[in-house]
């Protein structure tokens, strides 16, 4: 895809913004921040919230509250490792290894849990997005219930 030159990008916008206003008029369009009817704007600012709307290109498949429910145990065991990693660094009164193995073992799984965040972050095109919402909706399930098991088995058997 080629760079278009000044000239060619200002037709571009002209011709996108008159294709909205078109599509705008002719339909019963909500605002995406104050939800009023765009139906029969002339102009791509709308005077009730002062903000401009524009023409995009969307995905009806991407689910981003399916990626965040299928990240959430994992942002959760991270949580619970920092919050346990700040307990064993400034409190004396903290068990010490091994007594309370599990505790140290939810630090340890929550440390990779916030490595494995960020990689599925950044991959979350190819990782998620591109799967279908049944492939979604089965790694949400089966990463919840694994950190379920690791929270489990570390608190029920490493803790005295």
């Amino acid at each position: 895809m080629g760079m278009l030159d000044p000239a060619q990008k200002r037709d571009s916008q002209t011709t996108n913004q008159s294709l909205l206003l078109a599509y705008i008029a002719a339909n019963d369009v909500a605002c995406p921040v104050c939800g009023y009817n765009l139906r029969a704007r002339t102009s791509d600012m709308y005077p009730e919230c002062g903000q401009r709307f524009g023409l995009r290109v969307g995905s009806e498949s991407v689910r981003f509250g399916q990626f965040l429910l299928f990240l959430a145990p994992l942002i959760m065991q991270a949580g619970l490792a920092l919050f346990f990693l700040i307990l064993m660094l400034t409190e004396p009164w903290f068990p010490r290894w091994p007594a309370q193995w599990g505790i140290y073992a939810i630090c340890i799984a929550g440390v990779a849990d916030g490595m494995l965040i960020l990689l599925l972050y950044h991959a979350r095109q190819r990782v998620f997005f591109r799967r279908s919402r049944h492939v979604q909706g089965a790694m949400t399930w089966l990463t919840w219930i694994t950190q379920s098991l690791i929270a489990v088995v570390s608190v029920g058997f490493g803790t005295k």
